[in-house]
């Protein structure tokens, strides 16, 4: 009874974590988004061809890694949302690099971008996997990872029209000032949540130079030590392939085969995105209720690279009605994956450390996120269609699937090692 009654006095603050967690992933991805959507006049501006936008996406996803070879253990030196304020704060700033109409800024900025969105995922991971109970984790991971894409329906709606009203300063403007206020918004619950963090490792130099090839390991370690971890994080880095060539490219793509408007495409983006957001919520809950995050996973991967197959023949002809459905479906096929991929990979961190696994998993995510963008951006230079294209993209989840398929694993903890 005391124990029940202690826990009643002292809840954990895990609903005020969940918001300030997807407050600030849906902030953040909004940003990483935002180049890709305004592709068209952005590489005009810049003098480059549209399916450069493809290196933009890539080094966005570079940043992002090189913040995951060795930031995590910033989380408990600094708490969990004071890296996310930092990291909003640093991709509202490099956004405003978009004003200077130089190609050599606009790829500087879009790896700032990815470098400041890094810690939405190992942070994030953090604030929720200490206070969320374990029934509850995939729902409430999904909750989080539907930031995602509505931070990309955040920019589908809002960047096509601010270019119409203003060009590209005003939809550039208007983004980082999107960034700039969520992190100010966050500060209030800040003290509370940060304040539960782990203790910090040591950070004087004698203390940390010596180890610092061991911190940038471990990691890594902790995902190759288990098979049931190395699988998931192969079937992410298959999801993010295909998510990453949709997102990157579909606006781009599409205004230019197709005789619709660039806020057209854009509205459709956004639509895409909406589905996504209660997609990925839908998608933990079925987890949940199934028990089984495996055969969700199985069902996903089969269903991306049946989109992909799609999307690549869309084209001139295919009326508005048709490209909106598409775009529905492909919200749910291709970007609801996340939520559930997170919370398997925090269940099967050790104790302790789900920052630096989720961290380690996400890296190799984020690896899919540069190659899709990047081999799409070279198929089409070397074909002048986007058709090869999304059919590439469209084989690596099909691999995913085929994989999971046939590899049979306990759930709860599926392959879990030691600690």
């Amino acid at each position: 009874m005391g124990d029940v009654t202690a826990a009643v006095e002292r809840p954990r603050p895990w609903i005020a974590a969940l918001v300030v967690a997807t407050a600030m992933q849906t902030v953040l991805a909004m940003l990483t988004r935002a180049l890709p959507v305004i592709g068209p006049p952005i590489t005009a501006l810049a003098g480059v061809p549209d399916e450069n936008v493809g290196y933009l996406a890539a080094l966005c996803s570079f940043g992002t890694m090189v913040f995951l070879l060795g930031g995590a253990p910033l989380i408990s030196v600094f708490g969990p949302v004071r890296l996310l304020q930092t990291g909003a704060v640093l991709a509202g700033g490099a956004m405003l690099l978009g004003l200077t109409g130089s190609w050599t800024m606009i790829l500087l900025a879009s790896f700032l971008i990815g470098f400041g969105y890094a810690p939405s995922a190992p942070a994030g991971s953090e604030v929720l996997q200490q206070r969320v109970p374990a029934r509850r984790r995939s729902l409430m991971f999904s909750i989080k990872q539907s930031g995602v894409p509505l931070g990309g329906a955040i920019a589908g709606a809002m960047l096509p029209p601010l270019l119409i009203w203003g060009g590209v300063p005003a939809a550039v403007v208007g983004a980082a000032t999107l960034a700039f206020v969520a992190a100010l918004a966050a500060e209030p619950l800040r003290h509370a949540i940060d304040a539960d963090r782990p203790a910090p490792p040591e950070t004087t130099p004698g203390a940390f130079a010596p180890r610092l090839a061991a911190r940038l390991l471990a990691p890594f370690r902790i995902v190759l030590a288990d098979p049931g971890r190395i699988i998931i994080t192969f079937a992410g880095v298959s999801f993010a392939i295909a998510q990453g060539a949709l997102f990157t490219f579909f606006v781009t793509a599409l205004h230019v085969r197709t005789d619709h408007s660039l806020a057209a495409i854009g509205a459709a983006f956004a639509l895409m995105q909406s589905v996504g957001v209660v997609s990925r919520v839908a998608v933990g809950w079925i987890a949940d209720r199934v028990g089984s995050a495996h055969l969700t996973l199985i069902g996903l991967a089969f269903a991306s690279s049946a989109t992909m197959a799609v999307i690549a023949f869309a084209g001139a002809g295919w009326p508005y009605f048709a490209l909106s459905a598409v775009a529905a479906v492909s919200g749910f096929a291709v970007a609801s994956w996340n939520g559930v991929l997170l919370a398997e990979v925090s269940a099967l961190a050790p104790k302790g450390r789900v920052g630096e696994a989720t961290a380690a998993t996400t890296f190799f995510v984020f690896a899919g996120y540069v190659v899709g963008p990047l081999a799409i951006s070279a198929i089409v230079a070397a074909t002048g269609s986007y058709v090869a294209g999304f059919l590439f993209a469209a084989v690596p989840p099909f691999l995913s699937g085929t994989l999971l398929l046939f590899v049979r694993r306990s759930e709860g903890r599926p392959g879990a090692g030691p600690e």
